[in-house]
């Protein structure tokens, strides 16, 4: 009679490790949208080939995705912009600003991307930091600005959570649709679920919950928050 209660829980233990490497694994090999969550703009190139925050234009997909190569070493992946085919960088002249260069062989070509939602993105130059952006500079103020800079130098915060979404080859709004939930237990030690969009009526209780869409419903969708503790 033991036998069958065993197999189960030899069952639920590999369930749990398989759960576990898939949940702290690196990002794959593939072409991605990485969006900060705060702006809602998508990480890309102006024109003078400098890393920014923008909208999303549909008319030039390319400019918004980045390939996710191996380096070669483990965790880290290499950043390739489609459209330049140049890789985002980490400066070696000083502690903050992003490039678009050529691939090279250090460490400020290679970047950590943990998971796919409500992730930091670090790079291996500085770990203690993370890709991020700032409110205002000088005189500007990135509310009202159609370009927002990215830095390498940014502490755990708003400004420094971003999500990597998978192409469906269909363009942003199609493969925003279809990326699955995130589930997850956030920097502040509370049960967190992001959807980028809620297109039926969803039920959230006891329970941080945050849709990440600028255009968070369609047809059906709906949130009830059961109970005080639903956020």
């Amino acid at each position: 009679m033991k036998q069958p209660t065993n197999i189960k829980r030899l069952f639920l233990v590999v369930l749990v490790l398989l759960l576990a490497v898939e949940a702290s694994a690196v990002v794959g090999a593939g072409e991605y949208y990485i969006v900060n969550n705060f702006w809602g703009k998508l990480l890309t190139s102006n024109s003078d080939r400098e890393p920014r925050l923008m909208a999303y234009d549909s008319t030039d997909d390319a400019r918004f995705l980045f390939v996710a190569e191996a380096s070669g070493t483990s965790g880290y992946v290499k950043l390739r912009h489609k459209s330049t085919g140049l890789y985002l960088t980490a400066s070696t002249s000083n502690a903050w600003s992003v490039l678009l260069s050529g691939s090279g062989s250090g460490d400020e070509y290679l970047w950590a991307v943990d998971q796919l939602f409500d992730t930091h993105i670090t790079n291996k130059k500085n770990t203690g930091k993370r890709l991020g952006s700032d409110f205002y500079s000088g005189s500007t103020y990135y509310f009202s600005a159609d370009e927002v800079p990215v830095y390498y130098n940014k502490n755990a915060g708003a400004l420094s959570w971003y999500s990597v979404i998978p192409s469906n080859g269909n363009g942003f709004e199609a493969s925003r649709k279809v990326a699955k939930t995130a589930v997850f237990t956030n920097e502040y030690g509370v049960r967190e679920q992001d959807d980028y969009r809620v297109s039926e009526p969803v039920e959230v209780s006891g329970i941080d919950y945050h849709i990440i869409s600028s255009t968070p419903f369609e047809n059906f969708g709906s949130v009830n928050l059961n109970g005080r503790t639903s956020w």
